[in-house]
């Protein structure tokens, strides 16, 4: 195997001197120590100091299958120069000297160096490729690392890129954790490895356990917490005057200064030493020779000098954030870094008992052991191994460009403003062509860079498409959209569901009609060939579009299924894929970028309501208890509604709502006067019946801001649980709403502060950018898949089928109850495909299960199953096979509504599939002609 490895992290001078450096190393020397049959090319930055260049060469000259290759990147490819196209150009360089290698596989050490350097790079897109993640110190403390607009940017860009690899190598479990959190990584894809102390720590020599001083090694950055270590420090000092603390890290000239004023200040001359910078051999003495060392880090990706201490054989305390605590497994060695209280407390609880000393250094054995030579030879082959890709896919072209459909602005919809955060990031991303119902004009303008958009109406789209181009449909809950209903099932693509039911928009498509009639038909078409109606449908069609599942057809016919909150994934998955989560996605909402700061001298006194003013966003209920609340009966707040009315009441409630209550409505307003009222609301409510939607744009408007918001919509609490507090009930009664009006109102500053976590947050998460290159990297991903719902269906159901059969209940009763239990897989006119091997006896059960089935389910619902099998080991095939329907017959049964593709057949049989790469599918191209010309007449 080939494989290429940046080194850019170990010449960095931002790395050099720092953790990172020191595990990046520690890391490559691994791998060439390990695999010495390897093909290794390091990646070298011509750019950067010629004396790491000299060294990393001298260093691994000795190796015969490792060849350095120097890149020179442009001059000034730095971030903070503003220069983006010199960094654009130098990405391209590096991608062609990367190409150059031949690699199998791209590890790069680190991702986040460059900010002020020329480094740069760019993960290849067809080659396999791993990083390795150290830590989200930035995004955890923006307001400390994230205030320069530019490091903010540099930083999510590049972050926004990690996604892009195939594995991601986390330094420890809480920095896994911190990179699912914070940048969207797949926990699937994200792998916690065990380096960075290099072999000689682990060389036995006799230690010296001295009870002179205790070590700490600490640095500058205040997340080190040096001042509440000192602090504790005086307190030990009291009963313990002859310990003394070594602190070791390089100092500035100010920060010096600053560290002999706290000495002389705190009376703790010969009672702490500041040791600056020492070299390694000093740095073991200084380990060899002290009593314990302590580590009071408010935030670490790993914390070497914890390992480098303990592999020593020295015990350590540390703080109980981030990964500390599993660098110790021992509570007793663990303390809250705020408090120099408790930090004292557990210091001289360690020195009063003999026995944990010996107690700390026998929990230090597990962990070291991850540590270790032979543990990290297992973890780089690990680390190493390419997953084959599944040898049934189908071969995946690469898409030319992107046709998204959606409603447009001027159209008053958060749905149509979704699209105008995304739109510069879509176009700069892929050839974009948008897509909308009578759209007259042949552009549409990006407002960012003035770029000419192409836009095609419905009716030109069927004259122009295109096969080569991907399919995003961006759907909501409201009749905008009734157009689009037919366009998912014509033309399959990605689905971006903004509401998991979309149950208002079936509705709406009858209720405009005016149509009952129609809207039972389609109830009957859609539900399945059962009745399964009942009157109380007639005054409740929310009621039968819930439990019959009518809008299954939008995730039948998607090729993914994009939502915005995890709420909405569950609903999803467990409604109608069942265990398949991997055709749904959560992408959040996208924020606007670049949003204001709440600053309370800047709001007014307004009460925000934003959104189409509409029954589904229960305006009486808000307007009721702002007439009962204490702040509204005051008339200091305004309670103002900003949205279109569709209401045929709205305006007489507000005429009804008593002297002294303050309520108006400014109607639909423009993007900047809307924007403008985001920025001057003292706080919103925003309420969504329950049935009509699991996410807001408004709400990601607001709290991107850190505006505080009234809430009853579920799926915010659960993606940020820090407005739990702000959040009424799903049903929740008038006075209950009341009281949180007038709590927030007189706790607005507390609930502010909060608030600005949540706001952070968002910036990260939400950019354009970031979302967008998740978008279109799930839609290639899917993009040749199709209804994968009917999978996961038909697994249960003949589970269900053969456990009742079991039971010796009648073959008919069993039928019925299947038909009953999974309408949505048999509610139309299509052809069952299922791959199975009749040598394999799983598959044997399974074909003899859907032999039964088969004929029964065929009687009632004359619906047509194919059982493909294969008859012998030749791999002579009987009937259809999956997968290969969509390479050549794809003209034939496009157009046709009955075909299902089933993608995961191997789910049903839990073995190997039977088909392999050397097979002859031209073969079985023509058993599919045959079989299906009959079927195909019709």
């Amino acid at each position: 195997m080939k494989l290429t490895i940046d080194c850019q992290a170990i010449q960095s001078k931002s790395s050099m001197n720092r953790g990172i450096g020191n595990y990046s190393l520690d890391v490559l020397n691994s791998i060439l120590n390990s695999h010495i049959n390897l093909e290794i090319t390091l990646l070298l930055n011509g750019a950067l100091s010629f004396e790491s260049v000299t060294q990393l060469i001298q260093q691994h000259e000795k190796w015969t299958n490792v060849t350095t290759r120097i890149w020179f990147p442009l001059p000034e490819t730095n971030w903070s120069d503003q220069n983006p196209r010199h960094r654009e150009i130098s990405e391209s360089l590096y991608l062609e000297v990367l190409k150059s290698t031949n690699p199998d596989y791209y590890l790069l050490l680190s991702p986040f160096e460059g900010f002020d350097e020329d480094i740069c790079w760019a993960a290849p897109r067809d080659t396999f490729s791993g990083v390795i993640f150290y830590d989200a110190i930035p995004a955890v403390y923006p307001d400390k690392y994230l205030t320069w607009n530019e490091s903010k940017n540099w930083y999510f860009a590049v972050a926004s890129k990690l996604r892009k690899f195939n594995r991601v190598f986390a330094i420890s479990k809480s920095s896994a954790n911190d990179a699912i959190k914070y940048f969207g990584i797949q926990p699937e894809n994200i792998e916690v490895i065990s380096f960075g102390l290099p072999n000689h720590f682990f060389e036995n020599s006799k230690v010296k356990v001295s009870k002179k001083y205790v070590l700490s090694i600490l640095g500058e950055d205040e997340r080190k917490n040096k001042t509440n270590l000192l602090m504790a420090w005086k307190v030990i000092s009291n009963t313990h005057p002859d310990l003394i603390l070594r602190i070791v890290y390089k100092q500035s000239l100010s920060e010096r200064a600053s560290n002999e004023k706290f000495i002389q200040e705190n009376s703790l001359h010969q009672k702490v030493e500041f040791l600056d910078f020492v070299d390694e051999d000093t740095l073991l003495d200084l380990y060899r020779n002290c009593y314990f060392t302590i580590f009071p880090s408010f935030y670490e990706g790993l914390g070497l000098p914890v390992l480098e201490s303990l592999a020593l054989r020295k015990p350590c305390l540390v703080s109980n954030r981030s990964s500390l605590p599993e660098l110790v497994n021992d509570e007793a060695m663990i303390f809250n870094p705020d408090s120099p209280d408790e930090i004292a407390s557990k210091v001289l609880d360690f020195i009063s008992n003999e026995n944990q000393y010996l107690k700390a250094l026998e929990a230090s054995d597990d962990v070291l052991l991850d540590f270790k030579l032979e543990n990290k030879e297992r973890q780089i082959s690990r680390m190493l191994e390419i997953k084959p890709a599944n040898k049934l896919e189908s071969v995946k072209s690469v898409p030319t460009g992107l046709y998204f459909y959606s409603i447009l602005p001027p159209i008053p919809s958060g749905i149509a403003s979704h699209l105008e955060y995304l739109l510069h990031a879509l176009h700069s991303a892929i050839p974009l062509t948008l897509i909308s119902e009578d759209y007259i004009i042949d552009h549409y303008l990006c407002k960012k860079c003035m770029h000419r958009i192409p836009v095609q109406n419905v009716g030109t789209h069927k004259r122009l498409r295109r096969s080569d181009y991907l399919q995003i449909h961006n759907i909501g809950n409201s009749e905008y959209h009734i157009w689009q209903i037919d366009l998912v099932k014509k033309y399959p693509g990605l689905v971006i569901m903004h509401d998991g039911y979309l149950s208002g928009l079936v509705w709406s498509k009858f209720r405009k009609e005016k149509n009952l009639l129609g809207f039972l038909n389609y109830a009957v078409q859609e539900a399945s060939n059962l009745n399964f109606l009942d009157d109380s449908y007639l005054q409740e069609p929310h009621k039968l579009i819930l439990q019959e599942k009518l809008t299954s057809h939008f995730v039948e016919s998607s090729t993914a299924i994009v939502v915005h909150t995890h709420a909405a994934k569950n609903l999803i998955t467990d409604e109608y894929c069942g265990p398949n989560e991997t055709a749904v996605k959560v992408i959040p909402l996208v924020s606007e970028g670049e949003l204001p700061t709440y600053v309370v001298s800047e709001r007014k006194n307004i009460v925000g309501v934003f959104g189409n003013i509409a029954d589904s966003k229960m305006y009486r209920e808000v307007i009721e208890a702002w007439k009962q609340s204490e702040v509204g009966k005051s008339g200091e707040l305004i309670l103002r509604f900003i949205g279109n009315d569709m209401t045929d009441d709205f305006e007489v409630l507000i005429r009804q709502s008593g002297t002294g209550v303050r309520i108006e409505n400014l109607g639909f307003v423009s993007d900047e006067e809307y924007k403008k009222q985001l920025n001057e609301v003292s706080f919103a409510i925003q309420l969504r019946r329950s049935f009509r939607g699991e996410t807001s744009g408004a709400l990601i408007e607001l709290f991107g801001r850190g505006v505080p918001v009234i809430t009853n919509v579920d799926s915010w609490v659960e993606d940020y649980p820090e407005t739990s507090q702000l959040k009424v009930s799903k049903e929740f009664s008038s006075n209950e709403l009341v009281q949180k009006i007038d709590w927030l109102a007189s706790n607005i500053g507390e609930v502010i502060t909060d608030m600005s976590v949540i706001a952070a947050r968002i910036e990260s998460q939400s950019n354009s950018t970031r979302c967008v290159d998740e978008l279109i990297s799930f839609a290639i991903e899917n993009n040749s898949a199709r209804e994968f719902m009917p999978v996961v269906q038909l697994e249960k159901l003949i589970t269900k089928f053969k456990a009742q059969i079991n039971k010796k209940e009648t073959i008919n009763e069993v039928v019925i109850q299947c038909l009953r239990s999974f309408p949505n897989l048999f509610n139309k006119r299509r052809i069952l495909v299922v791959l199975s091997d009749v040598q394999n006896q799983s598959g044997a059960q399974l074909v003899n299960a859907l032999r039964e089935l088969k004929n029964k389910i065929v009687d009632l619902t004359q619906i047509p199953i194919f059982v493909v099998r294969k008859l012998n080991t030749e791999g002579e095939f009987v009937c259809v096979v999956d997968r290969v329907i969509d390479r050549k017959v794809l003209g034939v049964l496009q157009d046709k509504n009955f075909i299902i593709r089933l993608r995961a057949t191997d789910l049903l049989i839990k073995s190997d599939s039977v088909l392999g790469a050397d097979k002859n599918y031209e073969s079985v191209i023509g058993l599919i002609q045959r079989e299906l010309s009959g079927f195909l007449a019709e």
